[in-house]
């Protein structure tokens, strides 16, 4: 009797063993899985970032530009944005006409909000 209850703890014990070690495997397959498709993102997302440095290089867009008719100007004018004015500004002259340059055309006032501007018409 003494030997047949041994003999069944035994296939128990062995038997538990062969299933605890059939879910490790089974969750390591699920784990080589993930690892795969998780390089494989990684591999598409390098690639991606690679096509975007190379879409936005200056070279590109400066080609892609004179594809489609765009100039590099003659001349570049820089402007300075300045505190709006009401009435006659500090040196007295009159406000621009409605179309006219503004006053600041040409000048830099080093604020660091400096827009270029080039020849656009006839182009």
């Amino acid at each position: 009797m003494m030997f047949a209850l041994a003999l069944v703890v035994v296939f128990a014990a062995v038997l538990a063993s062969a299933v605890f070690h059939s879910v490790l495997v089974a969750d390591q397959q699920r784990l080589d899985r993930m690892d795969q498709r998780l390089e494989q993102r990684q591999q598409a997302i390098s690639r991606a970032r690679l096509r975007v440095a190379e879409l936005s290089s200056p070279a590109r867009v400066v080609a892609a530009a004179q594809r489609r008719g765009m100039v590099v100007p003659d001349h570049t004018t820089w402007l300075s944005a300045g505190a709006p004015t009401t009435g006659t500004p500090a040196g007295g002259a009159a406000p621009p006409a409605a179309g006219g340059p503004p006053a600041s055309a040409g000048s830099s006032s080093g604020s660091g909000s400096e827009l270029a501007a080039g020849p656009t018409a006839g182009r």
